[in-house]
């Protein structure tokens, strides 16, 4: 009876851990953890004209989906940054067999950037405005930028493509760095 207490205390002390760091994360960024739907993330492959070994950088990688889709279609170089600690414990379970991927606890404003063909992100506007920020701050070179459904806010996209047919939602802006 007593073990059985402590199990259940346990639970629910980790679970408000938890919960209370994810309300932390949403409230210091203002970006929820929200994953992308696997035909959102099919869509983003689609989209983008990754060639084999490139790198990847996601932005935000949530439990490291869209990396895992990228290395089993691409064998590309992914690595991922996530302040979400649910998230983050998440993508490295989903990813620990996966020797091209890397994913990294931690604020990803803080991460260098310089060094990849593709960065990624599926981030809210608030925040499309701080990455911008660092775009143009860093002067990214050579690198092609894409976000899902928030744009950067006044950077005009290269290419925009759409999930839907009537365009109301799941945009996907493409810049050449």
């Amino acid at each position: 009876m007593l073990i059985g207490l402590i199990i259940i205390l346990l639970v629910v002390l980790v679970t408000a851990i938890i919960v209370g760091w994810s309300f932390f994360v949403l409230w210091r960024t203002g970006v929820p953890f929200v994953t992308m739907r696997r035909y959102e993330n099919e869509f983003v492959l689609n989209s983008l004209d990754i060639k084999p070994g490139q790198t990847f950088l996601d932005l935000g990688c949530g439990d490291g989906r869209l990396l895992k889709m990228l290395a089993d279609k691409y064998q590309i170089n992914g690595t991922g940054y996530e302040l979400n600690i649910w998230a983050y414990w998440r993508a490295k379970l989903k990813t620990w067999h996966y020797p091209n991927i890397r994913i990294y606890y931690g604020d990803y404003l803080k991460a260098d950037w310089s060094s990849f063909d593709y960065i990624f992100t599926y981030a809210m506007p608030g925040m499309m405005t701080r990455i911008q920020g660092r775009l143009v701050k860093e002067r990214i070179k050579n690198c092609t930028f894409a976000t899902y459904a928030f744009r950067l806010p006044s950077i005009e996209p290269t290419h925009l493509h759409y999930r839907d047919i009537d365009k109301r939602r799941g945009g996907l802006y493409i810049y050449l760095l």
